[in-house]
């Protein structure tokens, strides 16, 4: 057999490319190996599950109850609704300043 440079470059090209594949499958090998592990050691608890119940409870439920008809003098008599009677400011909508030096504090 006549081994010139061609036929040597052709042959490391051919177990270069070879050994490429043979790499990746062995590293796809190894990474779901791992995973699995990881997926398989898993353990859930109860506090790791979030309460979904108290997370979409309605925050503004005490209030839709004072608003029916048989409690609106609580809501007339409540402490927020003075406030907001006697100090029209708190109702009052405005842009805030747009400062120049976010930096800046402000007085």
């Amino acid at each position: 057999m006549n081994f010139g440079k061609n036929e040597i470059k052709k042959m490391i090209y051919r177990k270069k490319g070879m050994a490429t594949v043979v790499v990746a499958f062995f590293a796809l090998f190894v990474f779901l190996c791992v995973a699995l592990t990881d997926i398989m050691n898993v353990k859930v608890v109860v506090e790791d599950v979030q309460n979904y119940d108290e997370l979409i409870r309605n925050p503004y439920k005490e209030y839709e109850n004072i608003m029916r008809k048989t409690k609106i003098n609580d809501l007339i008599n409540s402490e927020q609704f003075i406030e907001m009677k006697y100090n029209p400011d708190l109702i009052i909508e405005k842009d805030p300043e747009i400062k120049t030096n976010p930096f800046e504090k402000s007085c």
